[in-house]
């Protein structure tokens, strides 16, 4: 009978072995990519990193904003200021809002001659921990919620967040990744504006609306500033 078992526990540690051998040599092939620093201006820095099986890269960038979360969030959700900021837009609208929390976007985004121009529609939800009071807004693509538009090129896959984090001496960190496969053919020099240059210069803009008279004075019920 001792024997026996002797030789299960064998058997399962053997089992073990190999499946931890697998795991361990599978952690080992995949090809990990690190962000590299492609840009850096007015205290405003942008990442890019390569994503296996997509041509395209995702990027990041980083910020700090002397003010609000609220006042962070109310420029993003003016909708009818949307298009005079955010870089290359050129049309956008609330598409529907089923709470205050959630909301579907819809924006063309202009492309320099003779690529066409892309449409996105996100998919936002925005959530805040309680204990740390980070704010984050999750984006994914929803293409299918309206018709594509005869001329325009729609975004067929996007996912990305904004992440405000409360820091010391009422500032805050503002972050935004994003990585996107535009649809079409999209040539290099293109697909770099647009993980370099766009994410900059949101972030830059962003941070100066924010402290503006408009903004910086808001206060969001739905929000806890620290």
């Amino acid at each position: 009978m001792k024997n026996n078992l002797s030789l299960n526990k064998n058997k399962v540690n053997k089992k073990n072995y190999k499946f931890f051998s697998v795991f361990l040599i599978t952690l080992l092939i995949q090809p990990i990519f690190s962000w590299e620093l492609k840009k850096e201006k007015n205290g405003v820095k942008v990442f890019t990193r390569s994503i296996e099986g997509s041509n395209f890269k995702e990027f990041k960038s980083v910020g700090v904003h002397s003010g609000s979360i609220s006042s962070l969030i109310s420029v993003l959700q003016d909708d009818s200021n949307f298009c005079n900021w955010f870089p290359d837009c050129k049309e956008f609208k609330l598409l529907k809002k089923p709470s205050r929390l959630e909301r579907y976007q819809y924006m063309v985004v202009k492309a320099p001659f003779p690529v066409n121009n892309r449409d996105t529609i996100q998919h936002t939800v925005l959530n805040q921990d309680p204990v740390t009071k980070t704010v984050t807004i999750n984006l994914s693509a929803s293409p299918e919620i309206i018709p594509e538009v005869p001329g325009t090129v729609r975004v067929p896959k996007s996912k990305g967040v904004w992440k405000f984090t409360p820091l010391d001496n009422n500032q805050v960190e503002v972050f935004f990744q994003l990585h996107s496969d535009p649809g079409g053919s999209l040539p290099e020099w293109v697909a770099n504006i647009f993980v370099t240059e766009t994410p900059l210069k949101a972030v830059i803009i962003l941070i100066k609306l924010a402290g503006e008279d408009k903004y910086a004075n808001n206060k969001l019920d739905y929000i806890i500033e620290k």
